[in-house]
């Protein structure tokens, strides 16, 4: 038996943001190998699958971005539910919610509630609508977008070194994001707004994607969940066989894992723990 199929998990459910196909940078052959090794009976695709914009301008598709695609079909075609919520970088779908052809037989919605086993109901969303307006903070904006694509650029560099030296994946950026970001004032707005979305739903906390990083924490009694992307962290959000979340954080091809679990109510976020 393959090392995929000996060590293949099957969740209740699994959400993926911001792959970004079409794009250079996206991680379009570790999402494959972290399909091969996890599936679900519902997949969310949170926003930012494509990145349409990027696809115009250059047209860069190469064979592997095709194969995450076909992946999502088989697994489609096998039964799981797929459920697309486009994001800023494919929002040409969210003038399309009927569509059902991209991806197999998929639903495309702009926002919808995901139930788990336990009975705790999450808002589902990609979360640009949320994000503060960029007019309050124009130059910010600006610097945190050159930023962002100078840390991806070096990412890139330091991962053909670990690949050259037989190590697994590993991110630069995503490193120095999980640092610095919970600490800007406008990731943190970000947050609260989506909290606060949730909470006027009368919902028990958020899945969202859009701003490139993976966490999970407690806002104002509302569970907030950011499944991360697959550009620089290559991180997906499950919910197991009790109803429980978890932040799956891929380590490459060696199948290995960090695995991080929702805080209690009240509680902090766990400390992190490996699987093989």
């Amino acid at each position: 038996m393959s090392p995929v199929h000996r060590q293949h998990r099957l969740h209740r459910a699994l959400f993926i943001s911001d792959v970004h196909l079409g794009f250079r940078h996206a991680k379009a052959k570790e999402l494959i190998n972290f399909l091969d090794a996890n599936d679900a009976p519902v997949i969310y695709l949170v926003g930012d699958f494509y990145d349409i914009k990027r696809l115009r301008r250059s047209g860069y598709w190469p064979a592997s971005h095709a194969a995450v695609v076909r992946k999502l079909r088989e697994k489609a075609r096998a039964g799981s539910r797929i459920v697309y919520l486009p994001g800023n970088h494919d929002n040409a779908l969210r003038r399309r919610p009927g569509l059902k052809r991209l991806i197999g037989n998929i639903e495309i919605v702009n926002r919808t509630v995901h139930e788990t086993a336990n009975g705790q109901r999450f808002l589902v969303v990609h979360g640009d609508q949320h994000e503060p307006p960029r007019e309050e903070v124009p130059g910010i904006f600006i610097v945190g977008c050159a930023l962002y694509l100078a840390g991806v650029q070096a990412s890139q560099t330091v991962s053909r070194a670990r690949r050259q030296l037989g190590y697994g994946f590993w991110s630069l950026s995503a490193a120095v994001k999980d640092r610095v970001l919970p600490h800007v004032g406008l990731a943190r707005r970000y947050r609260e707004n989506l909290a606060a979305d949730a909470a006027r739903c009368g919902l028990d906390g958020v899945i969202a994607g859009h701003i490139h990083h993976a966490g999970m924490e407690e806002i104002g009694g509302v569970l907030y969940c950011n499944t991360g992307d697959w550009v620089e962290s290559c991180t997906a959000l499950v919910e197991n066989e009790n109803g429980d979340l978890e932040l799956l954080r891929w380590r490459g091809a060696n199948r290995q894992y960090r695995i991080e679990h929702a805080p209690s109510r009240n509680e902090p976020l766990s400390g992190l723990g490996t699987a093989a």
